[in-house]
């Protein structure tokens, strides 16, 4: 189990996932809504036995995913290879829009859990 505090990020996640979703989808069977929750957390979660994505297009590096559970709802945390954020942000993709469903915002915590 893991906690965050939600955060807005650089605002280029929406981009990324359009990018990478058709790899998402052959590799993890899903595609995600564009865009990630940000989560600052106090230590980062020890995460083991991801998924490797490894895109085919110039410019795209891999990513390792992570089943979760947050609040009930199915996510992905994804480890980009390269990434601007410090090892304090932990990236969450999903099938939908997490801050609407979750009706969060920047400043509340979020509990999650690796499957």
């Amino acid at each position: 189990m893991f906690a965050g505090v939600v955060t807005s990020g650089l605002g280029e996640g929406a981009q990324y996932v359009e990018k990478y979703n058709k790899y998402f989808q052959e590799v993890l069977g899903v595609q995600f809504f564009p865009g990630t929750v940000n989560l600052k957390v106090r230590e980062r979660p020890a995460m083991q036995n991801g998924t490797i994505v490894t895109p085919e297009e110039d410019g795209l590096f891999p990513v390792t995913c992570y089943p979760a559970t947050c609040d009930e709802k199915q996510v992905f945390v994804v480890s980009p290879r390269k990434t601007e954020h410090g090892d304090d942000i932990v990236e969450l993709l999903a099938t939908e829009n997490l801050r609407e469903s979750l009706h969060l915002q920047d400043g509340d915590e979020l509990q999650c859990e690796l499957d």
